[in-house]
């Protein structure tokens, strides 16, 4: 879930939710909507309260060992959640939630010391309130040239640009705008590519209109995001077959995961990236760590570190910087030189020789759809067709041995068994050539469903004025010495012949449960050849993420718990459906396919006033005359597009209106 952005008082949704997660901890939201407010003690020891007069009221101990006393909301102002108000102490209240009993966390259940009940809940003591003004002045924009410090950046920039947003502002103007705020207030400024997340996140929220914002109070629009972006798909019709949709929405808030290796690596390659991609340097920094890891370790069920990661982002939009990034760090010590594959794969038979050499092997790819291409298809030779066939049997194999090929000269062809292969990979394309290389063979024979494709958008990065080009951190480099030099069960073996011995790394029993919940939730999706495909892999790469995750953050006693679980998870099932989305826009077998599809695609974004043949006279021209006709049939007949008239101060013209907008058409009287 994603916390306070799926609150609902609807009781249906609500057992809806305990039904499919009966072991989910339970949040509740605090500001003006529930009418409370929280003292949050973490650290009493830090002295936040000495002397501090704490009215009675209703009082929990939390997971971790600290105190939440909650207050009734004063209903005259607005009081927003902060950090640090005092030492140990935070405020939750509008804009944040607390988690309540009988939740557990790692460290702890949560548990009532004065349980809630009729007029328990006291008010807020007249210090706190006083306590929380100065922290909203502490962290507020100055006007008249203060400064922002540590700790209040991140609030105060974030808080200009949703302001910005809420006026109708764009992304452009909410990042020139926020990096000016930086350059002036921030001491010291935050750096640039820190910047561009905060414009970046703020520019996807939605302007809600004021009917939207008091539906959305009611509980009538209630936002399900999980269910919408992670699971949530539905049938269309095509004019050769039938594809599922799923609304893949932006990427995950916590794709960059806090603290841990793959966090430090993230943080080093955008700090020398010209054009700062987050999501492809999470992707990147995930694959390298996965490749450290391999052969070191695995999941309790068998599943070991090799991943697939496909980056896609629009040409000069900075998709190499991760890529020289890892290699440098690879270049940097034996035994991480020995992991780095080449920059290119020839044969399938190359992809053998380069695991047999050394049984763990990062690929670093660029131009992978071209690649695909060569790979794919019926013009596509035997020796590239077994690229994609042996990388297909090394995902699988990762945990076995990978037998190879029988050749009938056993001489000159002599069959090695490579034991544990693992084969990682972090490869980058644009869209399109990574798409065009699909067709639905592809899409249903496994071999895209073991891709994670990760997508950073079609807009290139706002330029970063200063890079990194020291090189990584020696105590960067110094961290990945150790885990490369690891050997979890002391009997490591890294030659191909020989078996590795690798260190059982655990699910929680909670984990563990969600995991198998997972697989079985996503069962009732897969109303496809093509969906069963994609989601029949969703929790595999999900465990294998969060044993990746889990090894980042503790590679001598790691654990997959709560937090590695939930962010691999999330990035898993995102990829899933931003894959099956792509696919219906780009996905076809044929160039009478293809054409249909463009066609579609333009009509769509024609919106509720559709596309006259006028306006599709740049893709129409593409056709000859006497097939423009049926195919502008075809989209109504298969009932992807309804045909209405606009009003254009003369007589009507004629337009084709998407059939996912045809409800706001007949409001506006395009449609009768």
């Amino acid at each position: 879930m994603h916390g306070l952005k799926d609150a609902t008082t609807d009781t249906a949704r609500i057992e809806n939710w305990w039904t499919m997660w009966p072991h989910a901890n339970i949040g509740v939201v605090t500001g003006q909507e529930s009418g409370i407010i929280v003292i949050d003690v973490d650290d009493i020891s830090l002295g936040g309260l000495e002397g501090k007069d704490i009215p009675a009221t209703v009082t929990q101990e939390t997971g971790s060992g600290g105190t939440h006393y909650i207050y009734r909301h004063p209903r005259d102002r607005r009081v927003k959640s902060t950090t640090k108000v005092l030492p140990g102490v935070d405020s939750r209240a509008d804009g944040g939630y607390i988690v309540v009993p009988p939740s557990n966390h790692v460290a702890g259940y949560y548990r009532w010391t004065i349980p809630p009940a009729p007029g328990s809940l006291a008010d807020p003591p007249a210090w706190w309130l006083a306590a929380l003004a100065e922290a909203k002045a502490r962290t507020e924009v100055p006007q008249d040239g203060e400064k922002i410090y540590p700790g209040g950046r991140n609030a105060a920039l974030a808080s200009f640009a949703g302001a910005l947003r809420r006026m109708g502002a764009g992304y452009q103007a909410i990042h020139a705008a926020v990096s000016a705020r930086n350059d002036e207030a921030c001491e010291p400024p935050l750096e640039s590519w820190e910047v561009t997340q905060i414009a970046r996140s703020i520019s996807q929220y939605e302007i809600e209109t004021a009917d939207e914002k008091q539906l959305k109070n009611e509980g009538a629009m209630i936002a399900s995001r999980l269910l919408k972006t992670n699971q949530d798909s539905m049938m269309r019709s095509l004019a050769l077959d039938k594809r599922e949709i799923t609304e893949a929405g932006p990427p995950p808030d916590t794709i960059v995961p806090a603290g841990g290796l793959i966090y430090d690596i993230t943080q080093h390659i955008l700090s020398a990236s010209t054009y700062p991609q987050p999501i492809l340097a999470v992707a990147a920094a995930t694959a390298f760590v996965g490749a450290l890891a391999g052969r070191r370790y695995q999941t309790e069920t068998g599943l070991r570190s090799n991943v697939y990661f496909v980056g896609l982002a629009r040409s000069g939009a900075g998709k190499d910087a991760a890529r020289k990034v890892l290699k440098n760090i690879g270049g940097s010590n034996p035994e991480l030189q020995k992991i780095m594959g080449g920059d290119r794969i020839a044969s399938g038979t190359g992809l053998i020789s380069a695991l047999e050499e050394h049984p763990v092997k990062l690929f670093l790819l660029d131009e992978f759809g071209l690649l695909l291409q060569s790979m794919t298809g019926t013009r596509a030779d035997a020796h590239r067709r077994d690229i994609i066939t042996n990388l297909m049997q090394f995902y699988s194999d990762a945990g076995s041995v990978f037998l190879g090929t029988e050749y009938a000269d056993k001489k000159m062809r002599k069959r090695e068994p490579i034991h544990d292969p693992c084969a990682v990979l972090y490869a980058t394309s644009t869209h399109q050539a990574f798409y065009r290389a699909l067709s639905s063979q592809e899409a249903v024979s496994g071999a895209v469903a073991r891709l994670m494709v990760v997508d950073a958008g079609e807009t290139r990065p706002v330029r970063q004025t200063t890079i990194n080009i020291a090189g990584a951190p020696p105590e960067l480099l110094q961290r990945v010495s150790e885990m490369i030099n690891i050997k979890p069960s002391g009997n490591l073996s890294m030659k191909a012949g020989g078996a590795s011995d690798p260190m059982i790394v655990r699910m929680t029993p909670e984990v563990l449960k969600a995991w198998h919940d997972l697989d079985g939730t996503l069962s009732d999706r897969m109303t496809s050849e093509t969906s069963a495909s994609i989601y029949s892999r969703v929790a595999e790469n999900a465990a294998k993420l969060a044993l990746i995750h889990a090894v980042a953050r503790d590679p001598r006693n790691p654990l997959i718990e709560e937090t590695s679980f939930t962010w691999a998870r999330e990035i898993a099932l995102w990829s899933a459906n931003l894959m099956l989305e792509q696919l219906n826009k780009y996905l076809a077998d044929n160039e009478t396919e293809r054409t249909s599809k463009a066609l579609e695609l333009e009509v769509k974004a024609g919106g509720y006033k559709g596309r006259s043949k006028t306006e599709l006279g740049t893709l129409l021209s593409r056709i000859r005359p006497y097939e423009q006709k049926a195919y502008l049939e075809s989209l109504v007949e298969t009932g992807r597009a309804v045909i209405g008239l606009r009003p254009t101060g003369g007589r009507p013209a004629t337009v084709w209106i998407h059939a996912s907008h045809a409800k706001e058409a007949k409001e506006k009287g395009l449609i009768e």
